[in-house]
């Protein structure tokens, strides 16, 4: 009998539009000490799906069954759904800061997940706690159980996390995107500490992730969702490497690969269909080239094509259209050309702690960097080696103790400086967090005309034209000229802070992991759209990011930082194909396994 078994569960929301049909008769079984993924794109249902089966979408309709160890979850009393979250199924969520309270020492909350199911002594269970967040890895654990959350770095709260979901020895762990966003050493250690515990403990897991590559490399089943469907069931290293779902197959051409950079990446067009009223047929139809009068009326069953492979396609295992090459970038450095970006000896300190205990931390530690016309320059490191600093330094944001920037030749001068003014005419930045870095009370319009109002004397019908003309450059519909940012998808969000970033004609554009957030399917379209707006218009970049798959597809060369020094500068084929350094390899390692 399988530990979890899945039967034709649905779930829908009612809403004043209608009926929210998110999970749509979705069945699967997870056996015990299984490594268990499932992926798919943002609103495909992954979260949803195993929150239904905690218990923890309020309002929501169920139908169908969630047998754990032969018993139903659904419709279950609350109480008695409760004793069993913790007790035998835990859950890992995304965000680890968000779910730990910022009042209570990691301490207080792990005692607390023992305490609240077991009834033992409070020296007993910190001691338990302890136990576990040595066993998860983190050092000098009686010590820093006193600590608070905002104390720990991301990985070191992810730990955090998952100590306190062993801490009861659970039947199942359920880890929802629980490597989002972390450098690839740290994504590393926590895929690796996930499947270590699942054999030490023989503890069964469920993984949710946008990233089919993540998944692949420690679970052992996957399943593929798309709007609320099961696409596609199987072995999970088969499902990766010989998709039988066009979906899959799509999904994984518009992933990066550090091995493959001769193809152009190819985004899903189009999106995900409405779920408040879904199609009849299949619900990638509209997206995929496959697709007949056939998969347009008629709902594919989930069946067998290979031994131990489900799919729900009329036309498994076919193969789609190769995909373009990618069309050569510049050289970028050409022999005796100067640098259009020279920072030299660059060297920042910020105080750290508060009196008695205040101190300087030494975050840039005199870097030498050139950036040559028509050249993309990938940086890369671990969280806190300086990478954001050191190009918030070059886009004249922070002004550096020693050292200088030279922009074509000319010195940067201090913020609202006129040599700084001028500088913002040739190089320009776009951020990790496009919502953030977007003024959620303003319109698009005014957002990217704002370089436009500060910069020149460009107004009326000429600025709004010109706005419309950034719009559609970065494939944005100029007649959403007047909406706000909370009324566009995280992709076209992006795509206006890029649109902004090129109003002034830059010759750099400087990235700060403008992809980080964003499902595969999107960030294929916007580092597309990045190197086809390079190409035609000439720029030279730096492009920061923790995916060096990503680093990898779209550089020339690559420089890689460590505590506030760049270690190690070479091409991009050449860095990843043949490291010098023992750290850059490690990076590059911890990127293979992730």
């Amino acid at each position: 009998m399988a530990l979890l078994e899945v039967k034709n569960l649905s779930v829908s929301f009612p809403t004043a539009d209608g009926t929210l049909h998110v999970v749509r008769d979705v069945s699967f079984s997870v056996e015990a000490g299984d490594f268990f993924g499932i992926v798919g794109e943002s609103g495909s249902g992954k979260s949803v799906l195993v929150q239904a089966i905690l218990g923890l979408v309020p309002g929501a309709k169920l139908s169908g069954q969630a047998l754990f160890n032969g018993r139903d979850l659904i419709g279950l009393p609350a109480e008695e759904l409760r004793r069993i979250r913790g007790a035998k199924i835990s859950m890992i969520f995304q965000d680890p800061l968000s779910s730990l309270h910022p009042q209570y020492t990691v301490g207080q909350q792990l005692v607390e997940a023992i305490t609240t199911h077991q009834k033992v002594p409070k020296s007993e269970a910190r001691s338990r706690a302890i136990s576990m967040m040595r066993k998860v890895g983190i050092k000098d654990a009686e010590r820093r159980a006193d600590s608070y959350p905002h104390q720990f770095s991301g990985g070191m709260r992810q730990r955090i996390m998952i100590a306190m979901a062993l801490l009861l020895q659970p039947e199942l762990i359920i880890a929802d995107e629980p490597t989002t966003a972390l450098d690839s050493t740290v994504q590393a250690q926590i895929l690796d500490l996930l499947s270590s515990m699942q054999r030490e403990l023989n503890t069964t897991v469920i993984m949710i992730s946008h990233d089919l590559s993540v998944v692949s490399r420690v679970a052992s089943q996957m399943m593929v969702l798309y709007a609320g469907t099961c696409m596609e069931l199987g072995a999970a290293d088969e499902v990766f490497t010989s998709p039988s779902h066009p979906y899959t197959a799509r999904l994984l051409a518009a992933t990066p690969s550090v091995h493959n950079t001769e193809h152009r990446l190819r985004p899903i067009d189009g999106s995900l269909p409405s779920l408040l009223a879904p199609p009849t047929g299949c619900a990638f139809a509209p997206r995929c080239e496959l697709a007949d009068e056939r998969c347009r009326g008629t709902l594919p069953p989930l069946e067998e094509h290979r031994s131990g492979r489900l799919a729900a396609c009329f036309h498994p295992d076919t193969e789609l259209a190769a995909p373009e090459p990618v069309i050569a970038r510049s050289a970028g450095q050409q022999e005796g050309a100067p640098p259009i970006i020279s920072a030299q000896g660059i060297k920042l300190s910020f105080s750290a702690g508060s009196w008695p205990h205040k101190r300087q931390v030494n975050v840039l530690k005199g870097v030498d960097l050139q950036l040559f016309e028509g050249e993309t320059l990938g940086l890369v490191g671990e969280s806190g080696c300086g990478k954001s600093t050191l190009v918030r330094v070059i886009a004249g944001l922070l002004q550096p103790q020693e050292g200088s920037v030279l922009v074509e030749g000319q010195e940067l001068g201090a913020p609202n400086t006129e040599s700084w003014k001028q500088a913002r005419h040739l190089v320009q930045m776009v951020f990790q967090d496009p919502f953030g870095s977007l003024n959620p009370k303003r319109r698009v319009g005014s957002i990217i005309a704002d370089p436009f109002m500060i910069h020149t004397d460009l107004r009326g019908e000429q600025l709004k034209s010109r706005v419309r003309e950034l719009m559609d450059l970065v494939g944005l519909n100029p007649e959403h000229y007047n909406r706000f940012p909370s009324e566009f998808s995280g992709g076209q969000r992006q795509r206006i802070g890029i649109a902004r970033a090129l109003a002034l004609k830059p010759k750099v554009v400087l990235f700060d992991e403008p992809v980080s957030a964003l499902d595969v399917s999107v960030q294929a379209q916007i580092l597309n759209l990045i190197s086809d707006l390079q190409r035609e218009l000439g720029l030279s970049y730096i492009f920061i990011s923790h995916d060096l798959s990503v680093v990898r597809h779209i550089s020339d060369r690559v420089a890689v930082m460590d505590r506030g020094q760049i270690i190690e500068l070479a091409g991009a084929q050449q860095l990843y194909e043949n490291p010098q350094t023992d750290f850059t390899k490690t990076l590059l390692a911890a990127s293979a396994r992730s």
